[in-house]
């Protein structure tokens, strides 16, 4: 199933591993609840990275999804996730990747009585496969596996012939290890892994609820309804700060359903929502002029990019919202966004 999305106003995003089962310990920045409006939505409240094909899924895949790799929000630059180590031999096409054995997905039923699991090579194995059939994935068969020995012969094969067969070039080594191999050298292949569509998914979650599954290793997990999507902070994830505290700072993000520009600029002056994010510089004379001088807010530009060339857009964030930026892949970082309790 296909899913779009069209204007938003308000979009979130986190790129991080999780993992751990003890008490993470806090300092001011923690806690507190992000409420932003989320317009003109048309997809059906789930997003799946193998089908995700456009700038404004990535987005919000990257809340709840994490790969072996991601990307550094500011300096752009890859960085290890799931993956704690990994090393390619002098041919440029033969990788081995360590992954770091404490990662856990979030909690879910599909796990049965623990609800959760440590990710394991078995989990990066599969989700690679996932990439490789057109069931799931085709514009980012292309951006992430493609390149792997065998990957293109099984994405060609029919159904039938391809649920009995494997990739070639995939080789675990043991559960926290495992071999990949290209068909050529591929200097961008760790970049095409660090994109959001190459998140590690596992076996359960897919099984039980298909291209409709939301589980992850993300810091966040998701939830929607008819009225909200709301990203809850992920108790097992093991992302920390330079003093140790446990990250995401947030306990949650809200994104309440809306229908226009004008609805969310009403929120925000009645200061229900907390930002708006991504507004069109079409718009932004109009909407200050609506904003009361005594109500105190920050704004700063966006970073929008597409083929048609730049685009300028602008976040409009209370000022209590501390450390939210769009970095220039036009990614929102909520990374360490906090709300300062103390000018709220």
């Amino acid at each position: 199933m296909k899913r779009f999305l069209t204007i938003v106003i308000s979009i979130v995003c986190l790129c991080a591993c999780g993992s751990g089962l003890k008490t993470k310990p806090k300092n001011d920045k923690s806690g507190g609840v992000l409420h932003l409006a989320i317009y003109d939505v048309t997809f059906d409240e789930y997003i799946f990275p193998p089908t995700v094909h456009n700038e404004l899924e990535k987005s919000l895949a990257c809340i709840f999804y994490t790969g072996l790799f991601q990307y550094n929000p500011f300096s752009l630059e890859v960085e290890n996730a799931i993956c704690k180590t990994w090393e390619v031999d002098n041919t440029g096409a033969v990788y081995i990747f360590n992954l770091d054995s404490t990662v856990m997905f979030q909690r879910d039923e599909c796990f049965g009585r623990k609800e959760t699991r440590h990710v394991t090579a078995y989990d990066v194995k599969y989700t690679f496969h996932l990439l490789a059939n057109p069931k799931y994935s085709t514009y980012a068969f292309t951006n992430t596996v493609y390149h792997i020995k065998g990957a293109k012969d099984y994405f060609s094969l029919p159904d039938s012939v391809r649920d009995t067969s494997r990739i070639e070039g995939i080789q675990v080594l043991n559960d926290y290890a495992l071999k990949i191999t290209l068909d050529k050298p591929s200097p961008g292949f760790i970049n095409n892994l660090a994109h959001p569509s190459a998140a590690i998914l596992p076996y359960e979650a897919v099984e039980k609820y298909g291209d409709q599954s939301t589980v992850g290793v993300g810091p966040f997990s998701y939830e929607a309804d008819s009225a909200q999507f709301r990203f809850i902070k992920n108790d097992l994830h093991n992302k920390y700060d330079a003093n140790r505290t446990h990250l995401p700072y947030l306990d949650s993000i809200t994104m309440t359903r809306v229908d226009s520009i004008d609805q969310t600029v009403d929120l925000f002056v009645e200061g229900k929502i907390d930002a708006m994010l991504m507004v069109p510089s079409i718009r932004i004379k109009d909407i200050l002029k609506r904003i009361p001088e005594d109500f105190s807010y920050e704004i700063s530009e966006s970073n929008i990019v597409n083929l048609k060339g730049n685009f300028v857009r602008y976040n409009i964030l209370r000022s209590y919202v501390k450390d939210l930026y769009t970095n220039k892949l036009n990614i929102l970082n909520f990374e360490r966004t906090y709300i300062d309790k103390r000018q709220k």
